[in-house]
């Protein structure tokens, strides 16, 4: 029953709150994104530079990436990716939740039943490591993950379409690949 009550609390603490977004723009000033802000910009050959924006203009963009100042126009872009602010504190929460779900396992699963005196002193030393532990790793592992939302999306035109044949030794054919 004990393992059950963990493990339900373990879910429901580590459960992801799923708000909604809103769609990317398709034009460099619907962003809405404000100076000195963190962007991940790809290019339309896929290259990524990542840093701190400069400048939007209705046309470009300016991004500062490293030490140097990167200008970028509007039709060499694909998409834009606005780094997410978040706390560590919901890490950190989660963490300490996991941690002590593992202290409480650890310290029930020491002891031979009943032995009271065994039992006050794993709960004394596994939950408060448990929960210390997973406190301090939600919280870097939190730190650690950066998390981007795409703010922009070039316009594509409205429809196309890719063939290519497809042989080998059993097969032949033609593989088509259409978009709109």
């Amino acid at each position: 029953m004990k393992t059950v009550v963990v493990v339900s609390i373990a879910v429901i603490l580590g459960a992801a709150n799923a708000g909604a977004q809103s769609p990317p723009s398709d034009t460099l000033s619907g962003t809405g994104l404000a100076r000195g802000t963190i962007i991940r910009i790809t290019d339309l050959s896929g290259a990524v530079v990542k840093g701190k924006l400069v400048e939007l203009t209705p046309t470009s963009v300016r991004v500062k990436a490293g030490r140097s100042v990167k200008e970028l126009r509007e039709s060499d872009i694909r998409a834009i990716d606005k780094r997410r602010e978040d706390s560590v504190l919901n890490g950190a929460l989660i963490g300490l939740g996991v941690g002590l779900a593992a202290g409480v396992v650890a310290a029930y699963g020491t002891c031979d039943h009943p032995d009271s005196e065994c039992e006050a002193i794993a709960n004394a030393v596994f939950i408060p490591i448990g929960a210390g532990g997973g406190l301090a790793a939600g919280a870097l592992i939190d730190a650690g993950m950066h998390r981007f939302d795409t703010v922009f999306r070039a316009r594509t035109s409205a429809r196309s379409w890719f063939w290519a044949p497809v042989v080998s030794g059993e097969r032949k054919g033609v593989m088509v690949t259409v978009r709109f």
